[in-house]
C-alpha cells in the first residue's frame, strides 16, 4: 500500500514551519542561594568538629594534670590543669574546667608552701596546716602533713617561733603535725616566749613560759625557762602600772644562812610568786577558800585563814612579783626586798576592790 502527501487545497497559503523551542535560562540567585547553603552546611559542620576537638583537648589537659595531682606531683600537674581550667583550648565553666580549678588550687596551695619551706619554714609549716584544714579529703594531704612534720622535728625553735606559728601550736598538735609533743614542744615553747619577750609582748611571754613549766616541769631546759618566767612577770609588772609591795616584816632569826620567807594567801585567788635575785624562785600559793574580798583599806591586820608557803632563799635583794593566776582581772604587785642572812620573814596577801 501505498501513501502519498495530498497537496492543500488551491488558494491556501503554504504553512509557516514551527520556530524551534528556546531553552529556559537558570535563576542565579537559586544558584547563589544553593551554594550558600551548601557552605552553611560545610561552616557549621567545620565549627562543631573544631568545638569538639577543643573540648577533646581540654579533656586530655585535665586527665594529664588529674594523673599528676593525684600523685602529689603538683610541679607537673600545674600546667595542664592550668589548661584545663582557663579553656585553652576548650570551654571555661563546663564540669571540666570546674574540677580542674579546684585541684589546681589545692596544687597551688601546696607548692606555696614548699616554695616557703626554706627560708620561711614557719609560713611553710602554717601553708601545710592551711592544706589539711581545708583540702582534708585531698589526694594531697598525706604529703603536707609528712613535709609540715619534717620541718617542725628538724627546724630551728628559734626560726620556727613566729606569732602566727605560737598561736597555732594547739591547732598543730590536733593535726598531728607536731608528731612527737614530748619532744618538739618543750623548746617551740620556750622559743615562743623569747620570740614575744624581743617584740616586749611580755604577758603573752608569760604564757608560754607558764605552761612549759606546767606541762614539762621535768624538763632540762625547765631551769632556764623559770628564769625567763621571771624576768618576764617583773618586766610585764613594769609595763602593765603594778601596785608597791610593801617587803615583809622580819620575825625573828639572825646570824648568818639563808632567809626563809612565810607568805599566807588570804585571798580567793591563786597567786604566783616571783622573787628575782642571787637566785630566781617561781611559787605558787594556791588560793582560800574560805577567803573574802575586802573593800576599802581591807582589814587592819591578816586574816590568817589562808594556806601558807614557807621559801628558804639564799640571801640578798630580790625583785619580788605577786599576781593572781586565777583571774585576770587582779592588779599585781612588785617590789624590792632585801632579805638579810639567817632572818625570817612574814607577810600575808588578800584582796581588796574598789566595789562592793
Amino acid at each position: 500500500m501505498t501513501t502519498s502527501a495530498t497537496p492543500p487545497p488551491a488558494g491556501t497559503p503554504p504553512a509557516t514551519p514551527a520556530a524551534p523551542a528556546t531553552p529556559k535560562k537558570p535563576n542565579p540567585l537559586v544558584r547563589i542561594g544553593a551554594g550558600c547553603l551548601s557552605l552553611i552546611v560545610l561552616g557549621c559542620v567545620l565549627i562543631g568538629g573544631f568545638a569538639l576537638y577543643e573540648n577533646w583537648q581540654q579533656e586530655q589537659n585535665y586527665q594529664t594534670g588529674h594523673r599528676a595531682y593525684a600523685q602529689a606531683d603538683c610541679a607537673a600537674a600545674v600546667e595542664p590543669l592550668g589548661k584545663a581550667a582557663r579553656g585553652e583550648p576548650g570551654t571555661r565553666g563546663n564540669d571540666v574546667a570546674l574540677q580542674a580549678q579546684e585541684e589546681l588550687q589545692e596544687c597551688e596551695a601546696l607548692l606555696a608552701a614548699d616554695e616557703r619551706a626554706g627560708q620561711q619554714p614557719a609560713d611553710a609549716v602554717l601553708g601545710y596546716s592551711e592544706v589539711l584544714t581545708k583540702y582534708p579529703e585531698s589526694p594531697l594531704a598525706s604529703v603536707a602533713l609528712t613535709r609540715g612534720q619534717e620541718l617542725l622535728a628538724s627546724g630551728a625553735p628559734a626560726d620556727l617561733a613566729t606569732p602566727p606559728l605560737c598561736g597555732a601550736l594547739d591547732t598543730l598538735t590536733e593535726q598531728q603535725l607536731i608528731a612527737a609533743p614530748g619532744e618538739t614542744m618543750p623548746p617551740l615553747l620556750y622559743a615562743c616566749g623569747q620570740a614575744h619577750e624581743v617584740e616586749q609582748a611580755f604577758a603573752d611571754a608569760v604564757v608560754f613560759y607558764d605552761r612549759f613549766l606546767s606541762e614539762y616541769p621535768e624538763h632540762e631546759l625547765a631551769g632556764e625557762v623559770q628564769a625567763a618566767f621571771a624576768r618576764a612577770t617583773i618586766a610585764d609588772a613594769r609595763a602593765s602600772g603594778a601596785g608597791e609591795l610593801p617587803p615583809p616584816q622580819a620575825v625573828g632569826g639572825g646570824g648568818s644562812g639563808p632567809v626563809t620567807v612565810v607568805i599566807q594567801n588570804d585571798s580567793p585567788e591563786t597567786l604566783s610568786l616571783v622573787f628575782s635575785g642571787p637566785e630566781v624562785r617561781v611559787e605558787k600559793l594556791e588560793a582560800c577558800a574560805d577567803c573574802e574580798k575586802f573593800t576599802g583599806d581591807g582589814p587592819s591586820a591578816c586574816p590568817e585563814q589562808g594556806p601558807v608557803g614557807r621559801y628558804v632563799l639564799a640571801p640578798g635583794t630580790y625583785e619580788v612579783v605577786v599576781k593572781a593566776i586565777s583571774s585576770s582581772g587582779v592588779t599585781p604587785f612588785r617590789g624590792s626586798w632585801t632579805l638579810e642572812s639567817g632572818q625570817e620573814y612574814s607577810s600575808c596577801f588578800y584582796l581588796v576592790t574598789s566595789g562592793g
